[in-house]
């Protein structure tokens, strides 16, 4: 795991320049870690002090004890290097000498917090130099070589600029005590135990590491705009007073009675009062840069008045609600209109979702300079040639906003190869940022592989898969060729099922959780399950592992025991007049899931899975309704 003196990468003449250029040196030096001394800048600043503390944690890991002398060698924190230049903006630096090594970076309080320029630094130091790797949320995610001596190459300097607008991964929703991490209808608590729920601190424990983990991967929004589905209101605001903004759905009815499901109405799109209202609202507002016009993800809410229809460009016999896209288009096209009359730099920033993801087919984006799409393609999309449609129409700034993360699925799924490999892709035709959304399980050996490899291509697209999976698989140690057989087996299956759903009507239409789960089942067989956990075997059979290192390969036993249980309960559920035998399989997933979070040996969103409307949450239901 110890990193050697040797050329790293070069990438100032990439137009997405980025993470660490290491320069080739003669000598390294050798760094007792006990007795090394950290200073911070006085005042500090909380990058500052967050660096110091991380750093002091990691070499304590180490080292195995600290005890500074004065005479140690120093780690100067939020102090420039003799001889350089102050860090620009959102960038990163350190440099070495023979008697200090410093950090120093972009660490300016701005509106929504404090850059974290000098912690960006420090991380930099841990994972090119020391090695460390962060391959899951938690000290148990921390992989390290045990060391009282560390090599420094003699000179070695280190810059990184965030190479996006946008490089995110959610975090979701803060923890309230007393109550869930979602909205209490999310979640079916009359079908999930009591002993598999979340309780608020452990829900506090993993919302904190997930984002102390994404700090550690250095995932960071430049931007300053923000968006979501901006009509949510609406309904609401204009049931009474302005029905004609709402959308004609259903029949000759405008607007959604039913409060639960307001949020998710879409509006009258040829309408000039819609237009004008969200101008006004704009306006109202303060006329900020950005101005937001998400439409609702609902694929059945469209509006079918005359005028409505009469922008759309359906195909003859084709489905109404097949394809939506065309008036979006014709939408933004108005509002950028009038709100560009009042200030010309205006962006709106728009989603290209659900069924008016496809590229128009009858109207272009007529003010491209003005428009920031937001492309949230299904996974089972070919994602680049999704891109490359909506800019033969004009598009020219976009972000991928995918829920590919947003699995509650119990197969794991092998897509760490093609996520990584997909985000290359679109960045290539110019994507400006990326925000997966997540169904926090980032702390599951199922789907961790996945987080990791986008994390990591996402702070470093110059990294390759071969790279990632390296550092990945350093996790079990003398177990890692064993490992990557497992994860090769399920990625081959997981990637020819992806191509296989791609044919499929149904599967183009998985977008996100209420969708994905199911699908995972299809292309793994029992068999295919034996097969995994036989390799898992032979991985946990090697007698010169770690505690740690068996305790991970362990946890992924777990995971292809859980996945067996859980298909098995999928099969069973489909023969029908076999009740004994479903109900037998349910036993028998329920008892696993319960001694695992007793014994707390599998880290997993048990309340997450069973919910899922679409897989498990209706085969509870029979269960209880069989029972009952």
């Amino acid at each position: 795991m110890n990193n050697t003196c040797g050329i790293r990468f070069c990438l100032t003449a990439m137009a997405f320049a980025v993470a660490a250029v290491v320069c080739s040196v003669a000598n390294a030096l050798e760094v007792d870690l006990r007795t090394a001394r950290i200073t911070v800048a006085n005042p500090a600043n909380m990058s500052q002090r967050m660096a110091a503390e991380d750093l002091e944690k990691h070499l304590a890991l180490m080292a195995g004890s600290r005890a500074p002398v004065s005479n140690g060698y120093e780690f100067v924190i939020g102090r420039v290097a003799p001889g350089h230049e102050a860090a620009k903006e959102w960038e990163s630096h350190a440099a070495a000498t023979d008697k200090a090594l410093y950090f120093w970076g972009d660490d300016a309080t701005v509106e929504n917090g404090q850059r974290r320029g000098s912690l960006f630094a420090v991380y930099g130091f841990l994972g090119e130099v020391l090695g460390v790797k962060w391959v899951r949320p938690g000290d148990d995610g921390i992989v390290y070589a045990s060391k009282v001596i560390a090599n420094i190459p003699d000179g070695w300097t280190h810059r990184f600029m965030p190479p996006l607008e946008k490089s995110e991964i959610r975090s979701g929703r803060r923890p309230v005590k007393g109550k869930g991490p979602h909205p209490p209808q999310w979640y079916n608590d009359e079908i999930t135990p009591v002993e598999l729920r979340p309780g608020y601190a452990q829900r506090s424990e993993e919302y904190r590491d997930f984002r102390i983990w994404r700090r550690r991967m250095r995932l960071v929004s430049r931007a300053k705009f923000t968006y979501g589905h901006a009509f949510t209101k609406w309904n609401e605001r204009f049931m009474n007073t302005h029905r004609e903004f709402l959308a004609m759905w259903h029949g000759t009815v405008r607007g959604q009675t039913r409060k639960e499901r307001s949020g998710y109405m879409h509006l009258c799109y040829s309408n000039p009062g819609t237009v004008d209202q969200v101008v006004r609202d704009w306006l109202d507002a303060g006329t900020n840069k950005y101005l937001n016009v998400c439409a609702a993800d609902s694929k059945s809410t469209h509006c079918r008045c005359d005028g409505c229809r009469a922008l759309d460009a359906d195909a003859p016999g084709e489905e109404f609600l097949a394809d939506k896209s065309d008036r979006q288009v014709w939408f933004w096209n108005r509002v950028a209109e009038k709100a560009k009359a009042i200030r010309p730099d205006v962006k709106l920033i728009s989603y290209i979702y659900a069924n008016y993801r496809q590229p128009p087919r009858r109207w272009r984006i007529e003010h491209p300079d003005n428009l920031i799409a937001g492309v949230v393609p299904s996974l089972y999309d070919d994602s680049n040639a999704l891109i490359r449609g909506w800019q033969a129409k004009g598009m020219k700034e976009y972000f991928v906003r995918p829920n590919y993360l947003w699995y509650k699925g119990s197969m794991p799924r092998g897509m760490e190869r093609y996520l990584f490999e997909d985000f290359k892709e679109n960045l290539k035709l110019g994507m400006i940022g990326v925000d997966e959304d997540n169904a926090t399980r980032s702390f599951s050996m199922a789907v961790m592989f996945e987080f990791y490899a986008l994390a990591r291509v996402i702070a470093d697209p110059t990294l390759s898969f071969e790279q990632v999976e390296r550092e990945y698989l350093s996790q079990f140690g003398a177990a890692a060729e064993d490992m990557k057989e497992y994860y090769g087996r399920v990625r081959a299956r997981g990637e020819a099922s992806r191509i296989d759903r791609m044919k499929n009507k149904e599967a183009i239409k998985a977008l996100d959780d209420s969708q994905l789960a199911k699908l995972s089942f299809m292309g793994h067989t029992m068999s295919d399950l034996d097969g995994d956990l036989a390799v898992v075997e032979q991985a946990l059979s090697r007698m010169d592992l770690s505690d740690a290192e068996r305790r991970r390969v362990t946890e992924v036993k777990y995971v292809v025991e859980h996945a067996k249980l859980a298909l098995d309960f999928f099969d069973k559920a489909a023969v029908k007049g076999g009740d004994s035998e479903f109900l037998a399989t349910a036993d028998r997933l329920m008892a696993f899931r319960l001694a695992r979070a007793k014994e707390g040996d599998m880290r997993e969103g048990w309340q997450l899975i069973m919910s899922d409307k679409k897989s498990e949450a209706p085969l509870w239901r029979r269960v209880k309704a069989i029972r009952k």
